[in-house]
This record gives structure tokens, C-alpha cells and sequence, in this order.
């Protein structure tokens, strides 16, 4: 969950950039997990 919550985060930064968050998001989840 916590992890979640970063990208989130992330995606509030970006705004304009969610497709990018998007693509490295899931990439993340799999790095911590």
C-alpha cells in the first residue's frame, strides 16, 4: 500500500506527466515487491 501511495504522490507531481508515471508505476511495485 505504501508503495501505491508514493506513485500517487508521483502522479500529483507529474500531472501533465501521468503517462509517464504510469509506464515506471508498475515497474516500481515490482522492484519493492
Amino acid at each position: 500500500m505504501n508503495n501505491f501511495i508514493e506513485i500517487t504522490e508521483l502522479k500529483k507531481v507529474f500531472g501533465s506527466g501521468i503517462d509517464e508515471v504510469h509506464a515506471f508505476g508498475p515497474v516500481t511495485i515490482n522492484i519493492n515487491t
